[in-house]
């Protein structure tokens, strides 16, 4: 047994990598595309795993992580977990834009992210009782930074969007480097035999030629009376036949270990690419679901279009539906594309993908310097630029909130939390680099979980109300 287990996502996972590992293999994955499927389950991901009738190996259960206990007639701990609620959603988004280009939290320091927030829920909340009066202040203030964070979410989708799609052209792009170098390899193997084969016959013809002297003067040898003159000759005749044999020889064994060089940087090149094929596999993956939402996306805005136009006809209308049926059918054709690219990625030392490493190295290298790069560039600059005002509001918010003296203590007891919450993420980051970290939640679920969350909050402060007339006052006022 190598039981596995972690915490990721709300849930807790386990399960015994070595059974796991035989059941891969048993499937016809090869050693690196196992290793691929485990670190997609370390992220809490099994599709993967799933799509290969191997998702009951992994036992997953959400984790309770609400501390039990109330706090005198009324259930203030609710108040403190809408409250904590409120500050995960809130963190959410800032790690979004913090982490949009930074790597997502996964292997080994999953275990210790979990137990260090679920340490930092539980001082959290614990934390706040003693200025529970305060609460409805301090919920107003996390909610305005929650509705900022809102108004993130779309520069950081942009964002998000271009990320995915240069990681899909850079990950082409080094695979097809690296497929041109195979290719050229493989050229030279063929090369190096070529001239091995020449030798060969080099060698065969003075073989030949040193017998058929030998034998000659033999011959002369044998004569009555020899003829010295003649022997002389013939003897330095087989002397030069020797050397020139003896050097036919030496090259032969240069070109057999040209051969077994050139061979060695085919297979270490094949090794190489694929590698480089797996990784672009899973880049075009990321792509393909992202062109995915994009369509969803031009498909619900064409339709909200044409009933604008149904319901109220403009010339400006019918354009904007034509210009994004163009980008929709863009879209389309773009997916298309990456899904042919799936059967290459996997096998990306066949002929065919070789032939047309040349063709896409040069298309992706342009896209770099042209649509794609533009793309990215004007997306990174959009999102600082939020960042900017966001900072700049965020100040301004700081400044009221330190002029509420009994909200001090929800700030600290928020500001413990969040500070664990950068050691969590501290500890995920050690795990492994270049997997770009993006939005996890839709502008609509975040939206319909914060309002489920404050109808929440004003049921309990409610209850507060009715038992503390002077907590009322200064609670409901602020709400």
């Amino acid at each position: 047994m190598s039981e596995v287990n972690f915490n990721v996502g709300g849930y807790r996972y386990s399960y015994d990598e070595a059974a796991l590992r035989s059941s891969l293999a048993a499937k016809g994955l090869d050693a690196p595309r196992v290793e691929a499927v485990l670190t997609e389950i370390q992220t809490g991901d099994l599709t993967s795993l799933e799509s290969l009738g191997l998702g009951n190996m992994v036992n997953r259960t959400a984790l309770d992580l609400d501390p039990p206990g109330a706090y005198g007639e009324f259930d203030l701990l609710k108040v403190m977990r809408a409250l904590h609620e409120a500050s995960k959603e809130l963190r959410q988004a800032n790690r979004e834009m913090r982490h949009a280009e930074r790597d997502m939290a996964m292997s080994e320091a999953l275990n210790a992210a979990g137990k260090i927030r679920d340490s930092a829920m539980f001082n959290f909340i614990f934390g706040v009782v003693s200025g529970a009066i305060n609460i409805g202040m301090g919920l107003v203030s996390v909610g305005m930074s929650a509705k900022q964070g809102m108004n993130m979410k779309g520069p950081a989708a942009e964002m998000k969007t271009a990320n995915v799609e240069m990681k899909q052209v850079k990950a082409d792009v080094r695979l097809s480097q690296k497929q041109v170098e195979l290719r050229a390899a493989k050229l030279e193997v063929a090369v190096k035999q070529q001239a091995k084969v020449d030798a060969q016959a080099k060698v065969d013809n003075s073989q030949t030629k040193v017998a058929k002297l030998e034998s000659e003067l033999e011959g002369l040898k044998a004569a009555s009376p020899p003829d010295q003159a003649a022997i002389d000759a013939k003897t330095q005749e087989l002397a030069d036949a020797k050397t020139e044999l003896t050097a036919n020889q030496k090259a032969l064994e240069t070109a057999d270990a040209e051969i077994t060089t050139a061979e060695n940087k085919v297979s270490e090149l094949e090794v190489e690419v694929k590698d480089l094929g797996v990784k672009a596999e899973k880049a075009n993956a990321e792509q393909i679901k992202s062109l995915e939402k994009q369509i969803d996306a031009k498909k619900t805005e064409i339709a909200d279009l044409k009933k604008e136009q149904a319901a109220n006809p403009s010339d400006e209308t019918e354009a904007k539906i034509t210009a994004a049926e163009k980008e929709q059918t863009a879209l389309e054709t773009d997916l298309e594309t990456r899904k042919a690219q799936v059967e290459m990625y996997r096998n990306p030392t066949s002929d065919q993908a070789l032939t047309s490493a040349n063709s896409r190295l040069s298309e992706n290298q342009a896209k770099l310097i042209g649509p794609v790069g533009e793309r990215h560039a004007a997306a990174k600059a959009a999102f600082e630029e939020f960042i900017t005002k966001s900072q700049a509001e965020s100040t301004k918010l700081q400044g009221l909130n330190s002029a509420a003296g009994g909200l001090a203590q929800v700030i600290s007891g928020t500001g413990s939390y969040l500070a664990s919450e950068e050691q969590a993420e501290g500890a995920e980051h050690t795990a492994e680099a270049e997997k770009a970290r993006a939005m996890s939640d839709e502008s609509a679920d975040f939206q319909k979980s914060w309002n489920d969350m404050l109808q929440s909050v004003q049921s309990i402060l409610k209850e507060i109300m009715q038992a503390q007339n002077q907590a009322d006052a200064s609670i409901y006022r602020n709400m």
